[in-house]
Formats: C-alpha cells, sequence, structure tokens
C-alpha cells in the first residue's frame, strides 16, 4: 500500500488501527500471534511512528500485550474476561435487537431468511469457517434495522473483533453450532411475529450461553495442561 504524504500521524495510525482490527475479525491474526511493527510498517506503507502509536492504544484497549521473547502478541483472553466479554456483548446486542424489531421490513425479513437458509446448507456440509461469518451477518442484519449505525459500528469494531476467535471455538464444541441454528430459528419466528420482547430475551440468551461454555472449555483446557 503506498504512503500517504502529508497526512496528520493520527490519521496513519488509525490505518494501523484498522487494519490490525480487520485480521483480527477476518480470523487472520489469532492469540498469540506477533506483531512485528517493521513488517507492518512495510505493510501498510508508513513509519513505524503510527504502528507504534497504535499497538500502544491496542495495549491499553487489552488487545495486545508486551511479551520479553516474542515482542507484542495479540492477547490471549481468561476465561473471567471471556465471560466478561460476552455479558457486555448480550447486553448490547439485547438492546440493539429490540430497538430493531419494530422497523423490519419484508426484505430485512427475507434476507435473515435467506441466511438461516444458507447457514443449514453449511452445517450440513461442516463448513464451520463459512457458518461463522453467515451467523455473523444474520445477527448484523437484524441489527442494521436499529437504524442505529453507531452502536452497530462499536459492536463490529469492539466486541466482535475481540471475541472472533472464541466465537469460532464456541462453534467447534460438540453440539454447539445445532444449539446456535436452532436459537436462530427461533429469533427468525419471532421477529416475523414482531415479538421484540422474545427476540431481546433470545438474543441475550445465545451470547450469555456462548460466553459461559467458551469459558467453560478453556477452564478445562487449563486444568488439563497443568496435570
Amino acid at each position: 500500500m503506498a504512503s500517504f504524504p502529508g497526512q496528520r500521524t493520527t490519521t496513519l495510525r488509525e490505518l494501523v488501527l484498522s487494519r490490525i482490527q480487520s485480521d483480527l475479525a477476518r480470523g487472520y491474526l489469532r492469540p498469540g500471534d506477533p506483531l512485528d511493527q517493521v513488517d507492518l510498517a512495510r505493510r501498510l506503507g508508513v513509519s513505524r511512528t503510527p504502528v507504534r502509536e497504535a499497538l500502544v492504544l491496542l495495549e491499553a484497549y487489552g488487545v495486545v500485550e508486551a511479551d520479553v521473547r516474542r515482542g507484542t502478541v495479540i492477547r490471549a483472553l481468561s476465561p473471567d474476561e471471556v465471560e466478561d466479554d460476552w455479558l457486555v456483548l448480550a447486553t448490547l446486542e439485547r438492546l440493539v435487537a429490540g430497538l430493531a424489531v419494530p422497523r423490519l421490513t419484508p426484505e430485512v425479513l427475507a434476507r435473515m431468511k435467506g441466511l438461516l437458509v444458507q447457514a443449514e446448507a453449511l452445517l450440513e456440509s461442516g463448513r464451520t469457517e463459512e457458518l461463522h461469518e453467515v451467523n455473523r451477518e444474520f445477527h448484523r442484519t437484524l441489527y442494521m434495522a436499529s437504524g442505529r449505525p453507531r452502536l452497530i459500528h462499536f459492536l463490529e469494531t469492539n466486541l466482535w473483533t475481540h471475541t472472533r476467535h472464541y466465537n469460532r471455538l464456541f462453534i467447534d464444541l460438540p453440539g454447539a453450532a445445532q444449539w446456535r441454528m436452532q436459537i436462530h430459528r427461533q429469533i427468525l419466528e419471532a421477529c416475523e411475529a414482531g415479538d421484540a420482547a422474545r427476540v431481546e430475551e433470545l438474543v441475550y440468551q445465545d451470547d450469555l450461553e456462548t460466553g459461559r461454555r467458551v469459558a467453560e472449555y478453556l477452564r478445562q483446557r487449563e486444568s488439563a495442561a497443568q496435570e
């Protein structure tokens, strides 16, 4: 990518932040992966200064941490942090879902139904990586109907980015993908019925159960590693 002479350092810092967040959201970066300042600066066509500033911000956000041997790495969440993140996610998504239901149009409902059919086909064929993306788009389609773009932006650039890796872990847990598909069917039915309270309840349940099961899996993995 070409550099941007004459632009403010803060703008370049935001460019670096956006790229790292995008790589996290797409699964290109995972907990424990190193972030090399020289490599990032070369790939983005910027100096090391905005890269260093972006990494300082990400460390303050708890996204990265300094490792004595490996430099800056993507920070792994503890089981308690996973549960906390999903509690915040559940609270905000429940709010946005409730705002969206009265504004749903036949076109939005048709889009959600199409995504659900697509997700069912992916589940049947075992394509869990694509399934995760379609599930996320199902939620995004619902939430965009709320007419609250700032809330959606916060979800996408913060909570969804930070929890993506752990959401993938959830889908691979025994029975988890099937359970989520059932919840999504119920969400669509409640949306079609215009039952905002039921949609809020289901979205909240989906998020809390995801956080609980992922945290439980991480605790079991930690215990097994210590034996």
